[in-house]
């Protein structure tokens, strides 16, 4: 009886400090870690927009173009809290994406954090991620910090993921994107 009561009351402990404590990865963005609870998609598991329906392709895990097609494709992914509280304590929007040339105009990924406000319809941008900011040309992990308080009793959130490409020789892309609490010393 005594080792079920201590298991009982190990679990007891345990199980809420799993939940709460976030555990740190080692985020591919130098500098930083993210840590959990975090919100994360793969790139093909968004709702892709009807103009861009004649011109987008998921490929696995990533969002890109058909073969041939440019200009700007865009999807949205619904975002939900993963916890049982209505303001995760999110700080960073981490995309993983492909931007052959870099700060180029040629190819370029775009990811907005936006906010959708119930009570009066409107619809705010918390935070944008730019691949034409970084020098990259690989695929890659890139991070936008942000500073909003999560409603999630009173709005709704989603991402919305935006490719270009000027002409069909570059291949840009966006693998995966990640909402999280983040840490560390920028570069």
């Amino acid at each position: 009886m005594k080792i079920s009561y201590r298991f009982t009351l190990l679990a007891a402990m345990l199980i809420p400090a799993l939940l709460i404590c976030p555990t740190g990865a080692k985020s591919e963005v130098p500098g930083y870690a993210d840590f959990l609870p975090a919100w994360q998609c793969v790139g093909s598991s968004c709702m892709v927009d009807d103009e861009s329906l004649t011109k987008y392709a998921n490929h696995l895990n990533y969002f890109a173009f058909k073969y041939g097609a440019t200009g700007w494709i865009t999807s949205r992914c619904t975002v939900l809290s993963p916890l049982p509280t209505s303001s995760p304590n999110w700080d960073g929007l981490i995309v993983d994406y492909n931007d052959a040339d870099g700060v180029g105009g040629a190819s370029q990924v775009k990811v907005y954090l936006r906010r959708y406000a119930r009570a009066t319809g409107l619809t705010y941008t918390v935070a944008v991620f730019d691949s034409n900011t970084s020098p990259i040309t690989t695929r890659t992990e890139g991070l936008q910090k942000f500073q909003h308080t999560f409603d999630f009793l009173n709005n709704e959130y989603y991402v919305e993921l935006k490719v270009y490409r000027a002409n069909s020789s570059t291949f840009p892309r966006i693998h995966a994107v990640r909402v999280c609490p983040v840490s560390g010393i920028p570069n």
